[in-house]
């Protein structure tokens, strides 16, 4: 899968849970339409669904490697402050996958609100 962050999956695994927290809330970039009333505002609500899928993707990913390895290690015996930071990764890519998905699914909301609306005003005789 395509990278979307601009730090290698290793170098995110190997963070304090807390810094790669900080640092995904700087990194990740989504944001809600204000409205779907133009050309414009559809192209952008349509970028970032896109963009919200891509990081759902990217951070099931993330979360599906992460888990390997912290079960990897734990076979191995690495010590309990390992396994808990690959733990806390872990929980912190399945939020990161969450907070997408519903700006996915509000997005996705807002546009077929704007289409049944639409399908409305037709159907009253009005045209927009």
């Amino acid at each position: 899968m395509k990278q979307i962050i601009n730090v290698s999956f290793q170098s995110l695994i190997e963070m304090d849970p807390m810094e790669l927290s900080d640092y995904l809330r700087t990194e990740v970039n989504l944001e809600l339409p204000v409205s779907i009333d133009s050309k414009a505002d559809m192209y952008h609500a349509t970028e970032m669904m896109a963009k919200a899928s891509s990081y759902i993707c990217y951070f099931k990913e993330m979360e599906t490697l992460t888990r390997a390895i912290k079960r990897q290690k734990k076979r191995s015996g690495c010590s309990t402050e390992t396994a808990d930071n690959l733990l806390g990764c872990e929980e912190i890519f399945e939020t990161y996958k969450r907070i997408a998905e519903q700006y996915y699914e509000q997005i996705s909301k807002m546009m077929t609100m704007k289409r049944l609306m639409l399908d409305e005003c037709k159907i009253l005789g009005r045209t927009t």
